[in-house]
C-alpha cells in the first residue's frame, strides 16, 4: 500500500493519461470527492473526445499533441491537490491495473518508428547511388591511364632537337674552318635556354584524371530518435521545455538551448525544480542544470 499521489504522478510523466484518468474517478468515487470527480470527469470527456477525432483522422497530430498536453497538466495540477491520505489500496479494491493500459502504444513512437523507416530506406537508396557511381568511373580510369603512358614516351621521341649536347659539339667542331681555329680560341657553343628546352624532355606528363570522391552519406539511422521532440510549446517552465529524446523525457532551455535528458518519468519545472525518475521507480527533484537537490 503506496501512496496513490505518487502513482498518479508516475502515470501522467510516463504519458499514460488514460490510465491516470481512470485511477482518478476510482479514488474520487471511494473517498466521496465529488469536487475531484467533477474536475476529472470533464478532463476525462476531452480526453476520449480529442481521441475519436485523432483516431478519425479530423485532428493532425500537430493539433493533438498540445490539447493532450493541457489536459495531462491540469490532471497534474488536480493531483497535487489531493490528500496525501489517500493510498492505492482503494484502487486495488476498485480493480484497477496499469497493465491494462500498457498495451497501446504512445503516438509518438508509432511516429518515431516511420521516420526511422523513411531513413533507413533514404540511406539504403544513397549506398546504392555510391556503389553504382564508383562502378562506372573505375573502368574510365583505368583506360586514361592506359591511354597517357604512351602518349608519354611518344612526347621524349617527337620532341623536335632533342640530341644530346655532346653531339651537337662534336658536329660544330668538325665544321669549324682552320684559319678560323687559328685565330680565334676554340670555344663550346653555348647553349641557348631555348635549346635547353628543346633538348630537355618534358618531365611534366598530363594530369591523370582521377575519380570525383563519392559523396559521403551521414549516418542518420539513429539520428532522428536523438532530437529534442516537444511536447508542446505550452509546456514551458521556468524557461524549461517539458519533451522527448528517443523515448525518454528530456527538458530544453530556452535560452540557453542546454538540453537535459534522459528521464523514464518526468514533470515539468516548477520554481526551478523538476521531478523526475531515471527507472519510472524511484523519483527526485533536480534543478536547471540537471543536479539533485532537496524538495
Amino acid at each position: 500500500m503506496s501512496s496513490a499521489r505518487t502513482l498518479l504522478e508516475q502515470l501522467l510523466a510516463k504519458g499514460k493519461l488514460e490510465a491516470a484518468l481512470e485511477a482518478s474517478m476510482i479514488l474520487c468515487k471511494h473517498y466521496q470527492d465529488q469536487e475531484g470527480n467533477a474536475i476529472v470527469v470533464q478532463q476525462s470527456g476531452q480526453f476520449h473526445n480529442l481521441m475519436d477525432d485523432y483516431h478519425a483522422g479530423t485532428i493532425s497530430l500537430d493539433d493533438f499533441r498540445p490539447e493532450r498536453a493541457r489536459i495531462n497538466r491540469a490532471m497534474l495540477e488536480w493531483v497535487h491537490s489531493i490528500p496525501a491520505t489517500w493510498t492505492t489500496q482503494a484502487l486495488s479494491e476498485g480493480g484497477f491495473s496499469e497493465k491494462a493500459y500498457a498495451k497501446e502504444p504512445p503516438i509518438e513512437k508509432k511516429r518515431s518508428w516511420w521516420i526511422a523507416l523513411i531513413l533507413l530506406f533514404a540511406l539504403g537508396t544513397a549506398i546504392a547511388y555510391w556503389v553504382i557511381t564508383n562502378r562506372a568511373q573505375i573502368p574510365s580510369t583505368a583506360a586514361e591511364k592506359a591511354d597517357q603512358k604512351p602518349a608519354a614516351n611518344d612526347q621524349n621521341l617527337n620532341i623536335p632537337g632533342a640530341v644530346s649536347d655532346k653531339s651537337t659539339t662534336m658536329h660544330r667542331k668538325e665544321e669549324t674552318s682552320p684559319l678560323k681555329s687559328k685565330s680565334q680560341p676554340q670555344t663550346l657553343p653555348k647553349t641557348t635556354s631555348t635549346q635547353k628546352q628543346r633538348s630537355t624532355p618534358s618531365s611534366t606528363l598530363p594530369a591523370k584524371s582521377e575519380p570525383a570522391p563519392a559523396s559521403k552519406t551521414a549516418n542518420t539511422s539513429s539520428t532522428s530518435d536523438q532530437k529534442f521532440r516537444s511536447l508542446a510549446k505550452m509546456a514551458i517552465y521556468d524557461d524549461m521545455e517539458l519533451g522527448y529524446m528517443g523515448d525518454k523525457y528530456a527538458f530544453k532551455n530556452v535560452r540557453t538551448k542546454e538540453i537535459l535528458c534522459c528521464y523514464a518519468a518526468a514533470k515539468g519545472f516548477s520554481d526551478g525544480k523538476a521531478y523526475v525518475s531515471l527507472d519510472g521507480i524511484n523519483f527526485f527533484y533536480i534543478n536547471k542544470k540537471g543536479d539533485k537537490v532537496l524538495n
